[in-house]
């Protein structure tokens, strides 16, 4: 399978990349902290369509536009919740990463999986700062 190219935006969080079945592209660009809201500011995508529609066709680029929001589960200590719930021993959480879920998946499953195989996280791991039990969970 042939690499995809990836455009980055520096200084204005922005990266585009063509879909996996061809024939359009993908943007992804903004965080914000806004609860529920799944609003659009109207602004930010002005801003985007215009970096990206530099750099590829501009009637492709101002004419096929699916907008969506997501939603990520965030904590406010930007730390995700991994470990055992309180009270329900059998019940392992692995949530709250926020815009850092593909950086972290990784790491925060393989502390699960030994959690589950050995009753302890490995020790790069710091288990007390991703401990549910922070969040009274």
């Amino acid at each position: 399978m042939q690499a995809r190219k990836v455009l980055l935006f520096d200084g204005h969080g922005i990266k585009a990349a063509p879909s996996l079945n061809g024939g359009a592209w993908v943007i992804t660009a903004f965080s914000d902290v806004c609860g529920l809201d799944k609003n659009t500011d109207a602004r930010r995508f002005r801003t985007a369509v215009s970096k990206v529609s530099s750099l590829i066709d501009q009637r492709e680029a101002l004419t096929n536009f699916n907008l969506k929001t997501f939603l990520r589960a965030q904590t406010p200590d930007d730390l995700p919740i991994v470990g055992s719930l309180a009270g329900y021993p059998n019940v392992f959480l692995n949530v709250g990463h926020g815009t850092h879920g593909l950086g972290m998946s990784v790491g925060c499953s393989k502390a699960v999986t030994d959690l589950l195989l050995t009753g302890t996280m490995t020790e790069e791991v710091n288990a007390k700062a991703i401990d549910p039990a922070r969040f009274y969970l």
